[in-house]
Formats: structure tokens, C-alpha cells, sequence
């Protein structure tokens, strides 16, 4: 072989040799950055926590209950002060209540015992009077028919008189005809009426009242209830800020 043919043919093989590792890594793609990070971050999580971790994360715990445990003692003043104005308005309300009950018994007491009497005999009086007049009347038409009766002269003032007479007479009766239906009604009709409308206002109150009473009974359970939740709440939290508070003296032993 010619020396310089043998010369290139061994660069040539030296050359290829030297290019073919940054080949190989060129066609190796490299890993996504993105992939890298992932891992890492699992890698971070699947670390146990330290102590430091953990104090910290106790420390933020206890932070935040004591935050709740201030949080609740300011919501049960609120509340404390909301259940004194319910129980006030619902004592308020009973009270009107049982005024109310009060002035429908005594307004039932004043009819049975003082308005029904009076007006009773003011109608029977109307009715006397008109009685009386009816009486009157007639008793003068006869008197006047006696007077007249043998009279043969004046003729045409007999007539007259004892026409007036009989007019007055017919009028008084229609009156007291009158004057009775007014008092039959009055009595049947009107007085009943007035005392069934008073005895539903005085129901009517009655039952307000046994409402009024209900709801403040109820206002007072639910204070207690409500005292009880609030007072479990606030030991629940005291005892566990005191666990929390209590663990780091316990790691040190």
C-alpha cells in the first residue's frame, strides 16, 4: 500500500472514532425539566417531617384555637346579650297580654252587671211612655164620643173632634206597636249579640295570653340550651389548648 494512502486511511479511522461518542449523546433527548421538578417535589413530600416541622405545625394549631377560644367568649356575650332582649320582648308581650285579658273580663263583668240592666229599663220606659200615650189617647177618643154623643147640634164640629181624636188614638197605637218591636229585638237580638262579641274578644285574649306564656317558656329553653352548647364548646376548646400547650413539655422529658 502506497504511505500516504495508509496515512489517510488511519486519520480517517481516528477522526471517525472521536466523532462518534457526541453522536451518540445527540440522539439521546434529554429529560423535560418539568419531569424533574415533580420529582423532586416527591421526593421532598415522601422526607419525613422534622421536629422543627412539627412544632411549627403545633404552633399554628394552638394559635388558631386560642383565636376561636377569644372568637367564642366575644359570640357568647353577643348572644348572651340577644337572648336578654328576646326574653324582655316576650316578657313585655305576656304582660300587654294579660292586660288585655284583664279589660275583656271587665268589659264582659260591666255589661253583664251594669250596661245590660240600664239599657234594658231605659227601653222598657220608652215602651211605658209610649204605652201610656197609646192609654192616654184612647181614654180622650172615648171621652169625646161620650161628650158628643147626645149632642144633636153642631154637627160638623162633631165630626172634626172626633176625627182628631181618632187620628191621635190610631197614631199612639202604631207608636207603641213600634217602641214593642224595638224592645223585643233589643232584648233577642241586640243584647246577645253584644255579649257574644265581647266574650270572643275576651277568648281571644285568653289565648294570646296562653301564647305569650308558650313563647317565653320556649325563649328560656332555648337560653339554656344555648348557655349549655356554648359553655361544651368553650371546654372542649380550653382542653384541647391545653394538650396542645402541654406537648412540647412532654417531648422534653
Amino acid at each position: 500500500m502506497n504511505p500516504l494512502t495508509a496515512r489517510t486511511t488511519l486519520f480517517s479511522l481516528l477522526l471517525a472514532t472521536a466523532l462518534t461518542p457526541c453522536l451518540g449523546a445527540q440522539d439521546v433527548p434529554d429529560a423535560p425539566a418539568k419531569d424533574v421538578k415533580a420529582t423532586e417535589k416527591v421526593k421532598a413530600a415522601a422526607k419525613p417531617a422534622t421536629e422543627d416541622d412539627q412544632r411549627t405545625a403545633r404552633q399554628k394549631q394552638l394559635r388558631d384555637k386560642q383565636r376561636a377560644l377569644a372568637h367564642l367568649v366575644t359570640e357568647v356575650q353577643i348572644a348572651t346579650i340577644g337572648r336578654r332582649v328576646a326574653a324582655m320582648a316576650a316578657t313585655a308581650e305576656l304582660q300587654e297580654a294579660k292586660r288585655k285579658l284583664a279589660d275583656a273580663a271587665a268589659a264582659v263583668k260591666l255589661f253583664d252587671e251594669q250596661q245590660k240592666p240600664r239599657e234594658i229599663e231605659e227601653h222598657k220606659i220608652r215602651l211605658d211612655r209610649r204605652k201610656h200615650a197609646a192609654d192616654h189617647a184612647k181614654d180622650e177618643f172615648n171621652e169625646l164620643t161620650a161628650m158628643y154623643e147626645a149632642d144633636e147640634f153642631a154637627k160638623a164640629t162633631k165630626e172634626l173632634v172626633l176625627k182628631r181624636g181618632r187620628r191621635s188614638m190610631e197614631i199612639a197605637a202604631r207608636e207603641l206597636e213600634v217602641e214593642q218591636q224595638k224592645y223585643t229585638e233589643f232584648v233577642e237580638h241586640t243584647l246577645p249579640q253584644r255579649r257574644a262579641e265581647l266574650e270572643a274578644k275576651h277568648r281571644a285574649a285568653q289565648l294570646a295570653v296562653t301564647k305569650a306564656e308558650l313563647l317565653l317558656e320556649k325563649a328560656k329553653l332555648e337560653a339554656a340550651l344555648a348557655e349549655t352548647k356554648e359553655k361544651e364548646k368553650r371546654a372542649d376548646l380550653v382542653e384541647e389548648i391545653a394538650k396542645l400547650a402541654a406537648e412540647p413539655a412532654e417531648e422534653k422529658k
